[in-house]
């Protein structure tokens, strides 16, 4: 039996024990062994755990990172930077690089962050893994090309609603002014930028910059792409200026029978605090209070990352609005090994940006979800064991349309790093 399991692009690891009074030593190699693992629970729990001054600084930077609160992080991580440089090479300053250059992209510091990501990759690109190497060498041609640009900013006033349509393939799309052109265009929590189409590049009149880009989609087929600015973005009451826009071919982005014309990102989504899907097909920006209920949320790069109860196991799962359906992968598979028999194996063709590929797995029946504070039954569910070079190998699985339809709301707050939905 086959599955077809459909995504746009990411465009976008048991503990350790330590005696009951561990020094600062054993403290910073446990929280090295949950950060390697992106347990990023475990992290937020231990790192109260007794530190040296330094690693305390180090860990609470990066889980600020993590949680999206960029503007402490980079306060927390640059004075720490020089000290660490001055010292022999070591995982510490291995991993600030590599969250400073996250911190700067995020910002839109963009020649700051094509520098860390180079000195990430020239002093420590051998201790990379090889899907690590090639997704800073993407992210550092990427800021490089923008390097030049001045800063995205937001003007953003009170909470507003927008209509909200579902295309053909299930997706949400909103309304975008660009380039005074009126688009429809994906709301995707799994795209790390706003991506158009070549032919929506040349309708909104946006120029290029010079050279071009690869990155990898959901499937680990890399994609390449052009660059342009937006000098001006309108969503609802919200006007953005210098909004960077990948461009990729418009085959990338045609599925089944349909062109999608643009995709917004997370930089965008991040600006507006807090976003919440109807299910009466609208979308609203603030118009939720903000609560610490839900699922706690997490950044892993620029998609976000959920703590959710899949078959009695609370882990880490993405969250991809731009996802027909979930997609699980080979850690949950490991965790149900002893549930998943000979005649549950099936194959799916994994759908993204970059193509269509063929991965071996299981289809589960009647799979239970607790995500933001409710429960769906999926009635199928697909569980792939080859390994992609995406998301789906170093979290648990990624969470899609199929879970968020069974909902009468959600929200994204981005601020308070929550999801919260509602039946």
């Amino acid at each position: 039996m086959n599955g077809k399991l459909v995504v746009l692009c990411a465009f976008g690891l048991s503990y350790l024990g330590f005696c009951s009074s561990p020094g600062p030593d054993a403290s910073a190699s446990h929280l090295q062994v949950l950060l390697k693992r992106k347990d990023y629970v475990g992290l937020e729990q231990s790192i109260h755990r007794r530190l040296s001054p330094d690693d305390r600084t180090l860990f609470s930077g990066i889980l600020a990172n993590r949680k999206n609160q960029i503007e402490d992080s980079t306060r927390l991580l640059e004075p720490l930077a020089s000290r660490l440089a001055a010292k022999p090479s070591s995982w510490r300053e291995r991993e600030l690089l590599a969250t400073l250059a996250d911190d700067y992209s995020k910002t839109f510091h963009y020649a700051k962050s094509a520098q860390a990501f180079s000195a990430l990759l020239q002093r420590y690109g051998k201790t990379l893994s090889e899907q690590e190497r090639k997704n800073a060498a993407q992210r550092k041609d990427e800021m490089q090309l923008l390097r030049f640009v001045a800063r995205q900013t937001v003007e953003l006033n009170q909470p507003y609603v927008l209509p909200a349509t579902r295309n053909p393939l299930g997706l949400i799309e909103i309304p975008v002014e660009a380039g005074g052109q009126m688009e429809s265009w994906v709301l995707d929590t799994g795209a790390n930028t706003s991506v158009i189409t070549e032919s929506t590049a040349r309708r909104i009149g946006l120029q290029l910059l010079e050279g071009s880009a690869k990155t990898g989609d959901y499937t680990g087929i890399p994609v390449s792409y052009r660059v342009g600015v937006a000098g001006q973005l309108k969503i609802g009451s919200a006007v953005f200026h210098n909004v960077e826009l990948c461009v990729a071919a418009d085959q990338a982005f045609h599925i089944g029978d349909y062109q999608i014309a643009g995709i917004i990102g997370f930089p965008v989504q991040s600006a507006l605090g807090r976003i919440t899907v109807y299910a009466d097909g609208h979308v609203g920006i603030n118009t939720e209070p903000a609560t610490q209920l839900g699922s706690e949320l997490f950044m892993e790069g620029q998609s976000p990352i959920a703590v959710a109860k899949v078959a009695g196991t609370e882990q880490l799962f993405s969250l991809d609005t731009g996802a027909m359906g979930s997609t699980f992968g080979p850690r949950l598979a490991a965790v149900l090994k002893t549930q998943l028999m000979e005649k549950m194996k099936t194959k799916f063709d994994l759908t993204g940006a970059g193509g269509t590929r063929s991965l071996r797995g299981y289809e589960i029946e009647r799979l239970s979800v607790a995500l933001g504070g409710q429960e769906v039954i999926l009635p199928t569910a697909g569980i792939v064991t080859d390994l992609t070079s995406s998301s789906l190998d170093v979290f648990f699985g990624n969470l899609g349309q199929d879970i968020f339809a069974a909902f009468t709301s959600y929200t994204f707050d981005f601020q308070n790093m929550t999801f919260i939905a509602r039946k």
